[in-house]
């Protein structure tokens, strides 16, 4: 898997430096860079940079309206995290563009399971209450607890 991520990094990289990107791992490795919970609300578009130079760089984004006072706020975490990243000053600030973006789906772990010694302490705890709708949600509050 690896060398198909290297082999995919050396196809992409040409494509991508025609659309202002300068390598392809910017958007391959954007999680990377910035996080899985910024990633999951915000995607680089490209870099413009001036005077055909390859330092102090646009950093075009594409975000919600929703999530953009936030990314605006963050900007200078964002711009030292890429920075650091390419390892010298490739970009000076962002450029927040909004769309409507749907959040992606980040890959989560699977729930945990509730062991039976828990479910049995639950039911001890509930095992005195009378009313059958504040007993089953007593009981989900403990499953809902014990999940975490």
């Amino acid at each position: 898997m690896k060398n198909f991520n290297n082999l995919l990094k050396k196809i992409a990289t040409p494509i991508c430096q025609q659309y202002g990107f300068v390598a392809a791992t910017v958007l391959m490795d954007w999680h990377l860079i910035v996080g899985e919970k910024f990633s999951a609300l915000c995607q680089p578009e490209k870099i413009a940079f001036p005077n055909q130079k390859r330092n102090n760089g646009l950093l075009y984004i594409s975000t919600s309206s929703a999530f953009a006072p936030e990314l605006s706020y963050l900007e200078a975490m964002i711009v030292d995290k890429v920075n650091k990243y390419f390892g010298y000053n490739a970009v000076q600030r962002l450029i927040i563009r909004h769309k409507n973006m749907a959040p992606r789906v980040t890959k989560s772990q699977a729930p945990k399971q509730v062991c039976a010694a828990d479910v049995v302490l639950i039911e001890e705890y509930i095992q005195d209450i009378e009313n059958p709708e504040l007993k089953t949600a007593l009981r989900n509050l403990g499953l809902g607890i014990f999940k975490k």
